[in-house]
């Protein structure tokens, strides 16, 4: 059984339907290429990993999706953890990959469709993770965004979350301990909802 109990883990949460996204394309989302023929999933990935010391991917059982994670991980040294209740919405996703790292140090939380995060702001938000009760938000002209970085003491309450609204609760439960990490970075607001122009 592999043990995390010194690492900093991200978590690229990639088990959605899509249901907003439009592109006859593109079976779902996260398959969907930007202008430059990346997928968002391997973009995503791909400037997530070197600021964690182990990239988890969470992804549901759509077989594509599992073939497209399986080369995404095997190019980045990552993990992929299925989420079998993908379908209950994205706390779903957050407890699958808590609950297959549980000795954390400390999760970086990021979604696989916005793939416009610079890789230095994955890289400061992980250097700030340094403390079990810390929870590192992002945010640009004030509002918060991704990736949200949570230290060790929140695993009960991470994986005990239900709905579609991700850890929102856990932050707003435990405003004391919140560090708003303010950047430059609009990318951290912007998801891949629409049809993708190349």
């Amino acid at each position: 059984m592999t043990t995390y109990s010194t690492m900093k883990v991200g978590v690229l949460l990639a088990a959605g339907r899509s249901r907003r996204f439009r592109n006859a394309r593109f079976h779902l989302k996260q398959l969907a290429t930007l202008p430059d023929g990346v997928t968002l999933l391997e973009t995503s990935a791909k400037k997530f990993r070197a600021s964690v010391d182990k990239l988890v991917i969470v992804v549901s059982h759509d077989e594509l999706l599992l073939q497209h994670a399986a080369e995404v991980a095997k190019l980045y040294d990552a993990e992929i953890v299925i989420n079998d209740r993908a379908h209950l919405g994205l706390a779903s996703s957050i407890k699958c990959g808590v609950v297959h790292t549980f000795d954390a140090v400390g999760w970086l939380f990021a979604l696989a469709d916005m793939p416009y995060i610079l890789p230095a702001t994955y890289a400061a938000i992980a250097a700030q993770l340094n403390s079990p009760t810390q929870i590192i938000v992002p945010t640009y002209e004030g509002r918060r965004g991704h990736p949200i970085g949570f230290g060790a003491a929140y695993v009960e309450a991470l994986s005990q979350l239900e709905g579609d609204t991700g850890a929102r609760e856990v932050i707003d439960r435990h405003r004391d301990h919140v560090v708003q990490y303010v950047t430059v970075d609009a990318g951290i607001l912007v998801d891949i909802d629409e049809e993708i122009k190349s």
